[in-house]
């Protein structure tokens, strides 16, 4: 066989290997951005959960919702990471159930 035809076949080889390599980590690297916003997603829900919870326990013990979440806080055990989570809690009325959401916010 000619040397030119060998270090071809080599070149190919090595180039379709790279190839298929590189296919593969940038589908892992996408794969882990799904499971880290998934993660995020998730957390974010149970802490969701949490608050909603306290607020249902807070109206099954005294009768009335809390006002915010600081109460839940001081009174429920509640604990918030501001850190990581924006809070929302719209408070309705003391037997109306309030508004809470919870997204977690974006770090660099």
């Amino acid at each position: 066989m000619n040397v030119n035809i060998i270090l071809k076949k080599r070149h190919i080889k090595g180039l379709v290997i790279s190839s298929f390599l590189g296919a593969i980590m940038l589908l892992s690297f996408l794969g882990l951005e799904d499971f880290w916003t998934l993660s995020d997603d998730k957390g974010a829900e149970a802490v969701h959960e949490a608050i909603l919870r306290a607020t249902v326990q807070c109206y099954a013990l005294e009768g009335a919702y809390p006002k915010d979440v600081v109460y839940l806080e001081d009174n429920y055990g509640i604990q918030l990471n501001e850190r990581a989570y924006y809070y929302y809690y719209e408070y309705l009325g003391a037997n109306i159930r309030p508004n809470i959401e919870v997204v977690r916010k974006w770090s660099d």
